[in-house]
């Protein structure tokens, strides 16, 4: 008998001799493999391979790390549940800072060309960041917000887009060609300066008729001219063109003295 055959007989009656072994092994091992498998949420494991196993319990590890790490924070729709009221000494600061950025900033505030698609002219604004802070955010503008920053321009513009990944730039549209259908009726400016604008209007519309009356009036009078020479000379005619000057003396070649000196 081989050495092969002397320990399967071996083991066979080692086995034969200890069953309460065997069994105690064979659930240790279960008990073993179960809590291996624990939190797994997998009902069995017998037709999956082990590092299929693994896998899914490194991602199922690693999302409950992500779900600790980024616990989601419940925001009220007015802001931060926590967030402490302001001091009546920080409001009047933050009134005073508003008022000096509203007053210093706009100057600084860029505006593009007009680009325009089949309906539609478009523009877009570039307010400097400490600028648009005072702005509301993520929400589209109403006309008298940006005008009261300082964003002044014709008329019709509308906001129409929030660009998120630069909220300090303005989108606005309007119909297009609209100054050369309706003019600028309604500009975007505020009142006070709204009523610059018509004084500086008006005077320009004045001037424009003194103007017009006065170069009429010279046509009038130049043509009643004409008339009474016609009626007093028949035969001579006024000529329209002015008389010709004497022709300018020719100059003289400078003088010997004066021009040795240059040198």
């Amino acid at each position: 008998m081989n050495n092969d055959e002397n320990n399967a007989q071996f083991n066979d009656k080692n086995t034969k001799k200890n069953p309460a072994s065997t069994s105690n092994a064979t659930a240790t091992a279960t008990a073993i493999i179960t809590a291996k498998n624990e939190g797994t949420n997998l009902k069995e494991y017998n037709n999956l391979m082990p590092k299929t196993i693994e896998e899914i319990k490194e991602i199922q590890a690693r999302g409950r790390k992500l779900l600790i790490k980024r616990k989601y924070i419940k925001r009220s729709r007015f802001g931060l549940q926590n967030q402490q009221p302001k001091s009546e000494e920080e409001l009047r600061i933050e009134k005073l800072q508003r008022e000096k950025d509203i007053k210093e900033l706009p100057q600084q505030i860029v505006y593009s060309n007009y680009y325009n698609d089949e309906k539609f002219e478009y523009r877009h604004v570039v307010l400097p960041k400490n600028l648009a802070r005072w702005l509301p955010q993520n929400q589209i503008l109403k006309q008298e917000q940006w005008i009261e920053i300082g964003v002044h321009q014709s008329s019709a513009w509308e906001h129409y887009m929030i660009y998120k990944p630069e909220p300090h730039i303005l989108l606005f549209k309007r119909e297009k060609d609209y100054l050369q259908k309706y003019g600028d009726d309604k500009p975007q400016y505020p009142p006070e300066q709204l009523e610059l604008l018509k004084q500086q209007i008006q005077q320009q519309q004045q001037q424009q008729q003194q103007q017009q009356q006065q170069q009429q009036q010279e046509e009038e009078e130049l043509s009643a001219a004409i008339d009474s020479h016609n009626t007093n000379n028949p035969s001579h005619p006024p000529s329209l063109t002015p008389p010709l000057l004497p022709a300018p003396a020719p100059l003289s070649p400078p003088h010997p003295l004066h021009h040795n000196i240059g040198k």
